[in-house]
């Protein structure tokens, strides 16, 4: 059996019935990312039949008291809106990936690249974080991120970029369109 294991990103991949060949099979093979696919599936399938959450009726009338604008602030809406979504992410990633005490896990009790709480130490290798997926291929993707200054390296169908920060290299991506080029970026 292979030493090296699947990664966060590719054990959700697998959960979410996205992942390539070699991922599936590899967690097919493997009972310790089997056992991770299998707890991201739970998570995923507790997630979906959870009702949604109401909010407390004082946080209701408090927000039906704030005044009306008469122009909506848009800026504030381009801002806040991708925030949210961030947030909304990294609970539910923290709820499918937490195990009894509190940090994420990867299989086998792994603690993952840092807990979701701030000020989380992370490990030396942390596990890469998919800025998105674009248009390929994958080495003029990679070509292109070196332009920008990114040190990046096509790997098959997709690429990774060392040294980089996930939110700059996503900015650098901002006008490709997407596509199946997956960019995975490590810290």
């Amino acid at each position: 059996m292979n030493d090296v294991h699947l990664t966060e990103a590719e054990l959700l991949d697998v959960a979410e019935g996205v992942a390539g060949e070699a991922a599936r099979a590899h967690a097919a093979a493997c009972p310790q990312c089997g056992a991770a696919v299998a707890d991201a599936e739970r998570g995923k399938h507790v997630l979906q039949s959870a009702a949604p959450l109401e909010a407390p009726p004082r946080l209701t009338d408090a927000i039906a008291g704030l005044p009306q604008r008469s122009r909506p602030r848009r800026r504030l809406l381009t801002i806040a809106a991708p925030a949210a979504i961030a947030v909304a992410g990294a609970i539910a990633a923290a709820v499918v990936l937490t195990t009894g005490g509190g940090t994420p896990t990867m299989h086998g009790g792994e603690t993952g690249a840092a807990p979701l709480s701030a000020g989380g130490a992370a490990r030396e290798k942390a596990a890469p974080a998919a800025a998105r997926s674009v248009a390929g291929p994958a080495t003029a993707v990679a070509e292109a991120l070196r332009r920008a200054g990114f040190k990046a390296v096509a790997k098959g169908p997709s690429l990774v970029v060392v040294h980089g920060d996930a939110a700059a290299v996503a900015r650098a991506l901002a006008r490709r369109p997407n596509g199946a080029v997956r960019v995975d970026v490590r810290p």
